[in-house]
């Protein structure tokens, strides 16, 4: 940049102006006057204040401060401001968005001022931009001439030169124009039509102004070419104002400095710069206006060279902004030869319109475009058509942008086409989204090397995009090309860890869990599929913790292999699937503990100790984890061990405690190992008596931590003996608080406001992380705002390590150093569990001067798991446990106190952990002063060894001698848990009998505690066997082979044992591959004791069938059995009254039973003199109920075969006699219409759950997520969950089979889904089926109230449709097919002697819209006199066109109305009414049909009229013209449509005797193409004589295969 100096710079102008030479005038001419005037006028513009200096300077100052404003400061004087250096860095920071490097942020002396003006200029030549004559020294010395050029670079270079341009291409790059010529480019292209040449006078009124706002924003200024250029100030205004308040560009200059004569062009350059990149505001105040000037058009069919002839040349034209007209097109080619100019709306944003015309010779063209009758800008456009349109066959495109998966939405891609060889002509790419629009997905073309075009584009909806390629106008082969278009995902981003994905350790119904981490890994839905042995499913659990971790849980019922398999996005995440190796079911004695087994902290040990408790085995250990982590181990010669680990890395470590190589339960456990902190547990110390001494049961002793040295954590302290594990309670400043009361707490972030500025240029990003123990959650950043919305939920698990308090803290995150604090809100965990809640409201911000977090929490209490062992009913009071709760107590800042009182124990171990790590010492084994050991206590006798029965008394011994004092507890359980009558006798010498008399067979638990403790060797298992003789138990008829899939039996005969053993007989069936069989039922045994067996095997193989009684196997037990495919029909078997004699005119039932003989079709065929109407009823047990009327008396076979073969004694001679008369009735259920359960007939019924309202709010922060489940019998349905809402709309359609069974009840349940804990009642309703029978309200809908709550209401519709009937009507037709009640003859022609009544339905408009999604599929049903007729299915309209004509036989004397009724078809449920119309004919006999409005509804018209025809009379049937029906149906409808006739589509009456044309019409091929996107939709029409009909539409294809039949007389 030319340095301002030697003098005033003209306005406008840099550098200065150059020299001229002038010859000298004479003396006293007028020259010299003229020469005295412009020397005037140049000291004028050459002043200090002159006005084109004052209007720079202002607009500097404006342009420099709109910036800074940014960073929260701003300029004064512009010539002194900059002179510290300080607001220059702050510009310079805010223009190119970087970190200026380290300066002096308060400058008091010239020497740290230069620096800071010296750092600033450095940068800018960092930047690229180029500083000529100035220094540092220049802006400290306020130089204002010198500043004033250093802005105008800076504008120079961030507006003008650095922005890229919104708009078309300027022909140049920024190095090949100058920023004037760039900036002067884009306004000419802008404003193509409005003369602009310089920067300064072309603004001067203003208007132009108002043609740039308008221009960049169609509609802001629409009559800017109507202001009246005498009113300059007045138009820049309104302009200005227009651009400052809807486009975000403020008045850099005022209306009145632009409009002043003397502006100078970089004043105004800086104005104008802001234009390009101006975004419309929403709201903006847009008018219409029909101007053709803001008419565009483009395209290749309007370039004035490249189009070729016999191809299509295309181009659009846009009229958004253009206002209201009507687009006229028209070319002349050569000869003045009109072309027609075809155009296709493409009802998109920018209102554009594709068009096409087709030159077919070389020559010159003109295409006119006019628009509201006026010429567009450039029409008529002239075009040279050279050369003819090369050969699209030879194209061909390839890349990922054609490949029909990979795909992704908001993603861009691309893909190249090859023209090479194929001649003159240009390629052009059409995308259309999967709803059939072309203008979301914009394709951009450009030219590479050797005849190669690359095409990008970014589609961004999901769904499969077809993607056309064309060449001068034709399709490339293949075009157009399908492309599924996926989301954004990435499973290989998801990872999962915890107990239920380890291998091993797992055992059968243990409840495990794992985690799912999706952060990162886009848009996906997570999915858990667990396979079980044999293929079974096994259910889970999910809550989401955070909003990228989903935590699941399962329990597996039986031990074996099992499947975890995780996807994300459908596609499996790394390691899936995971198999793990599910264990059996097993107790243990051995107990671990310690903060080892929960979690760590990196290079400290992690200690846990176990103890055997008296249970034999070789323990052992192992970690696996992120690092390997060396494993110490100390015996402490008392059963138990301490083991430490020390990893060297976070992450999740897997603790496997084992004995004898097998995992003990609840191994492995799961360490969460975190960073290294600044807390050291190594500085915690522990003293005091008790941990220091010998302690005295029952005595209280206390012990001190002090950890005023170590740092903040968590402190932990737990007390284990032999009863078990004691917590102490915690007391604070708050109070006494349980650590034991867990649960979740559901954190609710929702937004920040006021934070503080933690930046020097621009806002914060911030984000929040709260903390609890190990936990920790972290909400997304949100970028340069102080007034976040986070809207972000965390799922804290509390107890954890002992923490008392949840933190949320704010952060700004940082790219280059460490992330800020903007300060912390604190809650103290024992006064949320306390309150259950933590309030909706603002919370200020601890540690920063301002900001507040809205925030809410939900405590949730721990919900058991899926499965829990039995409790024994058992005493659980003992003296020895019977000792105060321990108290943990904080006496000041990091000193604490424990107070316990130890009871009778030989072990006592006290662990003290800090931060979850082990302090110093810790554990602490104390040594208790306890005489009594219940290991020397000796348990003998009958009743604890082999050979005891049920039934039989029995007896053993305890012999306490050696043990010391103590009390002695005895207590014996059966199989179920059920507890067992003892009796305890005191011997005097030590030692008690115990007598018992088990009552059932079955492993029973012999538990002995001494002195409140439980003995080693207990609980003592003892077999107790059955009293019974098994030996007598039969197994009878359980062949050796079985065929699958079939109802299989046999029988149990216990009859030679007591009748009580009868109900005792059980069946278990083990399939192939170890799993049960789930269909295994036995009978209630017969008279004789016998009970019949049934199960169906369902895979072929080895079975055993084990048969027990009183859960012992009877001999023989388990029998093998395999199961084979196949059928045996001489195993099937027929029996019944029916089968030996008959009569007429009754009901005859006989049964078929198919047991034991596999699958097969049953055929049942009767052969008699007449006919014998018959039923089958499949009775589901592998028998078939069959009933048959005779009509006529006399011998009768009944043939019944298996798989096409007679079975045993068929066919059946069966002799029928007369019977008494009386009509038949049904047996086993009622007949059609005939009153079922509760009266109501046999059918349908129909219910539509459309809302609730008034619902009770379940939730304490927002509202309920309601949802229904309706169910009838073994009939369910369930609704969708409205999220949010008291009042939600479900519109659910289900449909019933009424009656089934008794059931008599339909009962419907509301609940409010939870993401976490049980779902909650929202109330209930139960209705009768006969009350919806009969209740006709309910028809239209009815609202119910909901039960077992305050409030609430349910809107259902019910609507029933007898068995036999359908929702819709067959066509009225030739014959009585679709009548409903007339026994007239039909409407053959030539076979009517009567009237009849025609009826012309012609279409209907403005229907009620019914479905919540599209439009409606309208049809009509009309009935008059007792006939009904249905027109065609109209899909997806309001206003249908039928042209429906209908013959009725028709009686002039009677007075029946003629009823129409509109219905929209239903694929799923019942076919909702549109409305009704109910006309007397004489109504209907106009000449022109008339408009009926529908009743019922609140809108909707038919359009219809009638005439009555009589015989002879012209259009009557049989006189040879037929009615004409447009859809082919309807009485009497033209030859050729589409009634059936032998399952071809024609239309032959039925009596119709003449030779009949058939013609089947397949299929075609090679059809030409007529549309220029995607393939054709073809059908054919066939005409013979006056006869037609239609194949239907095949759509997209050149190659359909109709395969349709007609048939013409």
């Amino acid at each position: 940049m030319s340095r301002w100096g030697g003098g005033n710079t003209p306005r406008g102008s840099l550098p200065s102006t150059p020299r001229t030479t002038r010859k000298e005038p004479k003396e006293g001419t007028a020259a010299d006057e003229d020469f005295d005037e412009a020397m005037a006028n140049a000291e004028r513009e050459l002043a200090e204040d002159a006005e084109w200096k004052r209007i720079q300077q202002n607009t500097f100052t404006r342009w420099v401060n709109e910036h800074l404003r940014q960073a929260g400061t701003g300029l004064e004087d512009i010539e002194t401001d900059f002179s510290d250096g300080l607001k220059l860095i702050a510009l310079l920071e805010v223009l190119s968005g970087k970190k200026m490097p380290r300066h002096n942020k308060k400058p008091n002396f010239r020497s740290q001022k230069l620096e800071n003006v010296s750092i600033a200029l450095k940068f800018l030549e960092s930047e690229g931009v180029h500083l000529v004559n100035i220094d540092s020294t220049d802006i400290t010395d306020c130089k204002l001439k010198l500043i004033m050029g250093l802005i105008w670079t800076l504008i120079l270079h961030y507006s003008i030169t650095m922005p890229m341009y919104d708009g078309p291409e300027l022909g140049g790059t920024p190095e090949e124009k100058t920023p004037k010529q760039r900036l002067m480019g884009w306004l000419q292209n802008k404003l193509p039509n409005v003369p602009i040449t310089n920067f300064t006078s072309d603004w001067n009124d203003g208007r132009k102004v108002g043609a740039l706002v308008d221009s960049v924003a169609p509609g802001l200024c629409p009559d800017w070419e109507d202001w009246d250029p005498k009113e300059p100030v007045r138009n820049a205004r309104e302009a200005m104002d227009m651009a400052d308040n809807w486009l975000g560009v403020p008045k850099l200059l005022t209306p009145e400095e632009i409009v002043n004569p003397n502006v100078d062009e970089m004043s105004m350059m800086t104005y104008l710069s802001q234009f390009p990149n101006a975004k419309m505001k929403e709201g903006a105040p847009l008018r219409a206006k029909a101007v053709p000037s803001k008419v565009r058009a483009y395209g290749p069919g309007l370039e004035p060279t490249g189009v070729v002839a016999k191809a299509p040349a295309n181009f659009t034209v846009e009229t958004f902004g253009a206002g209201d007209g009507e687009l006229t097109l028209s070319a002349k080619g050569p000869n003045d030869v009109d072309y027609k100019v075809d155009k296709n709306y493409n009802n998109d944003r920018k209102k554009s319109y594709g068009c096409t015309y087709y030159p077919d010779k070389e020559g010159e063209y003109a295409v006119n475009i006019l628009y509201a009758g006026r010429s567009i800008p450039s029409s008529p456009f002239n075009v040279l058509v050279e050369g003819f349109a090369g050969n699209a066959s030879k194209v061909t495109a390839a890349g990922p942008g054609l490949e029909p998966e990979g795909v992704v939405a908001g993603k861009p891609t691309y893909f190249e086409i090859f023209t090479e060889g194929a001649g003159k002509g240009r390629p052009d790419v059409v995308v259309l989204d999967p709803t059939g629009r072309k203008d979301t997905v914009p394709a951009k073309l450009t030219p590479a090397d050797n005849d190669t075009y690359r095409c990008e584009y970014m589609p961004t909806q999901l769904g499969v995009h077809s993607v056309n390629v064309f060449f001068a106008g034709n399709p490339i082969p293949d075009s157009p090309f399908g492309v599924r278009v996926g989301p954004a995902s990435n499973p290989a981003k998801v990872t999962a860890s915890g107990r239920g994905l380890q291998p091993q350790g797992i055992r059968a119904l243990e409840t495990v869990d794992f985690k799912v981490f999706t952060e990162g890994a886009g848009d996906g839905t997570a999915a858990v599929k667990i396979i079980g042995p044999g293929g079974s499913i096994i259910p889970t659990t999910h809550r989401n913790i955070d909003p990228t971790t989903i935590e699941y849980k399962y329990t597996p019922e039986r031990d074996g292999k099992h499947v975890v398999m995780i996807t994300w996005a459908t596609k499996e995440i790394p390691k899936s699937p995971f198999k793990v190796n599910v264990s059996p079911s097993k107790s243990s004695k051995i107990k671990a503990f310690g903060p080892g087994l929960k979690g760590g902290i990196v290079d400290m040990p992690a200690l846990f100790s176990v103890d055997t408790c008296g249970e034999t085995g070789a323990l052992g250990f192992s970690i696996e984890g992120p690092s390997q982590a060396k494993i110490n181990c100390k015996d402490n010669q008392d059963g138990s061990a301490d083991v430490d680990y020390i990893p060297t890395a976070p992450g999740e470590y897997a603790v496997h405690i084992l004995c004898d190589n097998e995992d003990i339960p609840n191994s492995p456990y799961m360490a969460q190992i975190l960073p290294k902190t600044d807390y050291n547990p190594d500085n915690v110390k522990c003293y005091g008596p008790g941990i220091d001494e010998v302690v005295v049961p029952k005595q209280e002793t206390h012990f001190t931590v002090d950890a005023t040295k170590a740092g903040d954590a968590p402190l932990d302290i737990s007390i284990m003996d032999d009863y078990g594990e004691m917590q102490p309670l915690w007391k604070d400043e708050f109070g006494v608080h349980d650590p034991k009361d867990g649960g979740i707490m559901a954190i609710k972030l929702m937004k920040a406001k006021e934070l503080v500025k933690a930046d020097l240029v621009g806002k914060s990003d911030p984000y929040a992380v709260i903390r609890y123990g190990a936990q920790k959650y972290t909400t997304k950043v949100i970028k340069n705002s102080l007034e976040p919305e986070w809207n972000y939920e965390a799922q804290v698990t509390i107890p954890d390590q002992g923490d008392k308090t949840i933190t949320i803290e704010v952060f700004d995150k940082d790219k280059i150093g460490k992330d800020k604090s903007l300060g912390l809100v604190t809650f103290e965990t024992s006064q949320v569990v306390k309150q259950n809640e933590i309030p909706a409201d603002w919370y200020p911000l601890k540690g920063a001067k301002s900001g507040q977090i809205l925030l809410s929490a939900d405590f949730l209490p721990a919900q058991p798991s899926v499965y829990k062992e039995p409790e024994v009913l058992r005493k659980q009071s003992h003296a020895n446990l019977d000792v105060k709760r321990p108290m943990l107590e904080k006496k000041s800042e990091g000193m604490f106190e424990c107070r316990y009182t130890p009871r009778k124990t030989k072990k006592l171990v006290v662990n003290v952990n800090y931060g979850g790590v082990a302090v110093p010492g810790s554990p602490f084994r104390v040594k208790v002063d306890d005489p009594t050991d219940p290991a020397k206590v000796r348990v003998y006798g009958p009743g604890v060894e082999a050979g005891v029965k049920a039934g039989k008394p029995t007896w053993f011994t305890v012999d306490s001698k050696q043990a010391g004092p103590g009390d002695l507890e005895v207590n014996i359980t059966d199989d179920k848990r059920r507890q067992v009558p003892i009796t305890l006798k005191d011997n005097k010498n030590g030692t008690h009998n115990v007598e018992y008399s088990p009552s059932k067979p079955g492993l029973h638990d012999v538990s002995v505690k001494y002195d409140g403790r439980e003995l080693p060797q207990s609980p003592i298992k003892v077999d107790v066997k059955s009293d019974f003789d098994l030996g007598k138990i039969k197994v009878k008829d359980l062949n050796p082979e079985a065929f699958v899939k079939c109802t299989n039996d046999f029988t149990v005969d216990a009859g030679d044992l007591p009748s009580p053993a009868w109900n005792k007989i059980g069946c278990s069936i083990t399939a192939p591959d170890g799993s049960a069989l789930t269909n295994v039922n036995v009978g209630k045994p017969n008279s004789k004791g016998e009970s019949k067996v049934t199960y169906t095997p369902t895979n072929e193989g080895k079975h055993e069938v084990n048969i027990t009684c009183e859960n012992s196997p009877v001999p023989g037990s388990p029998f093998p059995v395999k199961a084979v495919d196949g059928s045996n029909p001489a195993m099937v078997k027929a029996y019944g009254p029916g089968l030996e004699r008959g009569v007429v005119g009754e009901e005859n039932e006989f049964t078929v039973e198919t047991r034991n003989a596999g699958t097969g079709a049953l055929g049942v065929q009767i052969e008699g003199p007449a006919e014998a109407k018959m039923t089958c009823k499949d009775n589901r047990d592998g028998t078939c109920s069959v009933v048959y009327v005779p009509e006529k008396d006399g011998d009768y076979d009944v043939n019944v075969k298996f798989e096409d073969q007679h079975i045993p004694k068929s066919p059946f001679k069966v002799p029928v006699v007369p019977g008494t008369g009386s009509k038949p009735q049904r047996r086993g259920g009622s007949t059609t219409g005939a009153a079922g359960a509760a009266g109501v007939p046999d059918g349908k019924l129909f219910l539509t759950l459309v809302k609730g309202k008034e619902l009770i709010k379940s939730d304490v922060i927002g509202k309920s997520d309601p949802y229904a489940h309706i169910q009838y019998g073994n009939q369910k349905f369930k609704t969708k969950t409205v999220n949010n809402s008291q009042e939600p709309e479900w519109n659910c359609d289900m449909e019933f089979l009424v009656p089934e069974s008794k059931f008599d009840t339909v009962s419907i349940k509301v609940f409010d889904s939870d993401s976490m804990g049980k779902d909650k009642s929202l109330g209930t309703v139960d209705l009768g089926l006969a009350e919806l029978y009969r209740d006709t309200e309910a028809g239209t809908g009815k609202w119910y109230p909901l039960k077992g709550v305050k409030s609430g209401q349910v809107l259902l519709i019910a609507d029933f449709v007898p068995e036999g009937e359908e929702v819709g009507f067959t066509p009225a037709s030739a014959s009585n097919v679709g009548r409903k009640s007339s026994n007239k003859p039909g409407l053959s022609p030539g076979d009517q002697n009567e009237p009849i009544l025609r009826v012309n339905l012609v279409k209907a408009k403005d229907l009620v819209k019914s479905d919540m999604i599209g439009k409606s599929d309208p049809y009509a049903v009309l009935k008059y006199n007792g006939d009904a007729d249905k027109t065609k299915v109209v899909n997806n309209s309001q206003n249908p066109q039928w042209d429906h004509i209908s013959d009725f036989s028709s009686d002039p004397d009677n007075k029946a109305s003629l009823m129409v009724e509109v219905f929209d078809a239903d694929k799923f449920g019942k076919d909702k009414s549109l409305g009704s119309v109910e006309v007397m004919p004489s109504d209907l006999r106009t000449t022109e049909p008339k408009w009926f409005p529908l009743k019922g509804v609140k809108s909707g018209k038919i359009l219809l009229n009638a005439d009555q025809l009589f015989p002879g009379q012209a259009g009557y049937p049989g006189d040879g013209q037929l009615a004409s029906n447009k859809d082919g149906k309807g009485k009497g409808g033209a030859l050729g449509a589409k009634d059936a006739l032998g399952g071809n589509k024609g239309g032959v009456p039925e009596d119709y005797d003449g030779p009949i044309l058939h013609v089947d019409l397949i299929k075609g091929k090679n059809l030409i193409k007529s549309d220029m996107i995607g393939k054709s939709d073809p059908y054919a029409v066939l005409k013979f004589g006056k006869q037609k009909d239609k194949t239907p539409v095949v759509k997209n294809s050149q190659n359909p295969e109709w395969n349709h039949s007609s048939d013409f007389a």
